[in-house]
């Protein structure tokens, strides 16, 4: 008899972990990320390069949370096409990079252009996830740890598609995936913010050094001491006094 088709709460209770990396409150579970995510990867061929085409996005051209499009490699449409029945990016997807700098995710958003990928996973979120909070996640310094004992390759690391797909989520109701994602937010921007005045503080610490500095050498840090001094306020020193200390 053929296998039943299961709802996506059956699937997920039958994908549940039961030895989860650490624990975690009563009413999550742990999951695999292939059963919270359709996983996948970009091409693993090197297609033909043009001088101008569509963009081919790597490993390397994930950065700081963004895609960067300096240093890409183009193809012609009919290869993007080819690339995209298996692996085409939407708004809202997760990309992830699978060698040499391991992660780096992106949450795709505003696409301003088509592109194909290459080494580089591809995350899409199922309607009972929150696509930023899969995003936070698979940034986070627990599941980097996780992976860490599956990367691959001496020179340069890389993880396995497979590896990927079994990698464990934490998993919160949906209501409360939502409220993890505000207070993360609420939190970055405080930093966000803390850095700022940081920077401002560090800009207004260098200037105040170079007026400290202009001060001394104008005399006016002395200026107390040459009045109790009884000092007078114009220069002392004689020209033959400078050459006998040169001489």
């Amino acid at each position: 008899m053929a296998k039943k088709n299961m709802t996506l709460e059956e699937k997920l209770e039958e994908a549940i972990v039961k030895e989860a990396p650490y624990e975690v409150p009563r009413n999550w579970v742990w999951s695999k990320l292939n059963v919270i995510c359709d996983v996948r990867d970009g091409t693993h061929d090197s297609p033909s390069y043009l001088e101008r085409g569509i963009p081919l996005i790597t490993s390397k051209n994930l950065r700081n949370g963004e895609i960067s499009f300096e240093n890409v490699n183009y193809i012609s449409e009919e290869d993007h096409e080819l690339i995209s029945k298996r692996s085409r990016v939407d708004e809202g997807d997760i990309l992830f990079a699978m060698i040499g700098t391991i992660g780096n995710p992106v949450l795709v958003k505003n696409i301003s252009q088509e592109f194909s990928i290459k080494n580089v996973a591809l995350f899409k979120s199922r309607k009972m996830f929150i696509d930023k909070y899969i995003y936070y996640y698979v940034q986070s310094f627990m599941y980097e740890k996780q992976l860490e004992k599956n990367l691959k390759g001496s020179t340069q690391k890389f993880i396995a598609l497979g590896k990927l797909r079994d990698s464990f989520v934490p998993v919160p109701p949906l209501n409360e995936q939502q409220r993890i994602v505000d207070r993360i937010e609420s939190l970055f921007e405080k930093l966000d913010r803390a850095k700022e005045l940081i920077e401002e503080a560090r800009e207004g610490f260098e200037n105040r050094k170079a007026a400290i500095l202009e001060k001394a050498f104008r005399g006016e840090l002395t200026r107390e001491w040459r009045e109790k001094t009884n000092l007078p306020e114009g220069t002392i020193v004689k020209i033959k006094d400078i050459a006998e200390l040169i001489s």
